[in-house]
């Protein structure tokens, strides 16, 4: 059985092989048999070339584990944004959705507490989110992530509390209360008081509507809204000129101007956490480590 030859040896000679001397020339100079020389060097190499393509493969690896965790980052970034001016609340008196989608997040609405207590990432439901946020530490990314999300949560709740007001105050300035049922006086549609909310919103953020609603008399009490019966004023009442001012008049209630102020801080705070989010994603490189990195050394 031919002796081993150290791994020390067969890199010696590998490198002598390199270097220009023949095979006859080193057998000669170590005293050893050319088949010998000769086996050394070709596990020398591959050797060499195995752990060059392990190398390789680890680099690769880390380099597709970086790329798909700042993608992760860039996802959050694009999902953390200001709320459109509308999102379907539904009709005042009607529950919330329990699972509010907006953009590439979802509110959670709990109806004990009466209002949204929970904003996800869709970003935040993937098992790799995990092992960025094992990277990114105590980050201040994810601090601002934590007051967008309370910002939106604030705002929702506000949206939740302009939706109700409007029905109040139509029922209190107006006597109209919210009913399918508009046979009889002192009636409104549950969807025509959504439309005025919609309207006291594009108000509050300065955007045009290509809907607004029209609101129109016609036959005694009746009104409508966009050509369509909209509901009953109450009695005598011919005070149509009420419901046409009726989306100015709550957008400068107290309720939209708190609402307005939040819509702000909650523009502010998007900007933020999404500035911090590309920051990070742009250099191209994401510090620290997590449980996978561990797997290529670092």
């Amino acid at each position: 059985m031919p002796k081993r030859i150290s791994r020390d040896q067969q890199v010696i000679w590998q490198q002598e092989f390199q270097q220009g001397l023949t095979i006859a020339q080193m057998a000669k100079k170590h005293g050893k048999d050319p088949r010998t020389v000769q086996r050394a060097i070709e596990e020398a190499e591959r050797l060499l070339i195995t752990k060059q393509a392990r190398t390789d493969l680890l680099k690769e690896g880390l380099r597709r584990h970086q790329e798909e965790l700042l993608a992760l980052l860039r996802n959050a970034a694009d999902a953390t944004k200001a709320i459109p001016a509308v999102v379907d609340l539904r009709f005042p008196g009607v529950q919330p959705p329990e699972k509010l989608i907006v953009h590439r997040w979802t509110a959670s609405y709990q109806e004990q507490e009466g209002g949204y207590k929970e904003i996800q990432l869709e970003v935040e439901e993937e098992f790799r989110w995990k092992l960025v946020l094992a990277h990114l530490g105590r980050d201040p990314a994810l601090k601002a992530l934590s007051g967008w999300k309370e910002a939106v949560l604030t705002e929702l709740n506000q949206r939740l509390l302009l939706r109700d007001f409007v029905a109040e105050h139509v029922a209190g300035e107006l006597g109209l209360q919210a009913s399918d049922d508009i046979r009889e006086s002192g009636t409104i549609r549950p969807s025509v008081l959504w439309e005025f909310y919609q309207e006291v919103l594009f108000i509050l953020t300065g955007e045009d509507r290509a809907d607004s609603s029209v609101v129109s008399q016609g036959d005694d009490e009746d009104f409508l809204i966009n050509g369509a019966a909209g509901g009953r004023l109450p009695g005598n009442s011919q005070d149509f000129e009420a419901l046409h001012q009726l989306p100015g008049v709550i957008a400068a209630a107290q309720p939209a101007i708190m609402l307005r102020e939040f819509q702000l801080e909650t523009q502010k705070r998007a900007t933020l956490v999404s500035e911090k989010f590309l920051e990070i994603a742009e250099s191209f490189y994401l510090s620290g480590a997590c449980r996978s990195c561990r797997r290529y050394g670092t």
